[in-house]
């Protein structure tokens, strides 16, 4: 974790508790794992929304979660349908199969050498699954496809470490998860920070 992060986790700490929301940690787990986990328990009757710019959180997607990007302009609301049209295969596959093949150098996972984005969703368009192209893989034209058969254990690898846990050993209450803060108490809180335009509003 970069220092700079590290300094500003306090001060997150303190942001959520003034929201009077539920802070979620557990030892030894990635945040990702936790969100997953979490959305994995979504009780019944209750669509989940995870607010995240990490394109990681995508493969969360299904009927009954959802993914709000953040954006300055407009938010973008990652539902099955859109995560498949704008990423070319379905939320399931994204990242893992698709870390596997192409890599991803702010993850650390190098990917299959000269497997990119396109030939990547090109196999998985046609095979369905990574097992399915590993299957097929004598079939794969050129020097791509060779490395792939070459390699097929790595991206076995490579597709674990791209994968969100969803049974991380934690209490999930969504009841205790509502959001019932007090603004004027809570925008007293936020005052000292000096940045107004971050305080929230209830309408």
């Amino acid at each position: 974790m970069p220092d700079e992060l590290r300094g500003q986790l306090p001060l997150i700490a303190e942001i959520i508790h003034s929201l009077e929301a539920p802070l979620v940690r557990v030892a030894g787990y990635e945040a990702d794992d936790v969100i997953g986990t979490i959305s994995a328990r979504v009780p019944h009757g209750v669509h989940c929304y995870i607010v995240s710019s990490d394109k990681d959180t995508l493969q969360l997607v299904t009927e009954d979660v959802t993914v709000v990007s953040p954006n300055n302009r407009a938010n973008k609301v990652f539902t099955p349908e859109l995560v498949t049209y704008e990423m070319g295969v379905p939320p399931e596959q994204i990242p893992p199969e698709l870390k596997a093949l192409m890599g991803d150098a702010s993850d650390n996972i190098p990917g299959i050498p000269l497997v990119g984005p396109k030939t990547a969703v090109r196999w998985l368009t046609a095979y369905g699954s990574l097992e399915n192209i590993l299957s097929n893989v004598h079939l794969l034209p050129g020097k791509a496809g060779e490395n792939l058969a070459n390699r097929q254990q790595d991206a076995l690898l490579y597709r674990r470490l791209a994968t969100i846990r969803r049974d991380v050993p934690a209490l999930c209450c969504w009841r205790a998860g509502r959001v019932g803060f007090d603004e004027n108490g809570c925008g007293k809180r936020w005052t000292p920070w000096g940045d107004q335009g971050i305080r929230p509003e209830v309408g």
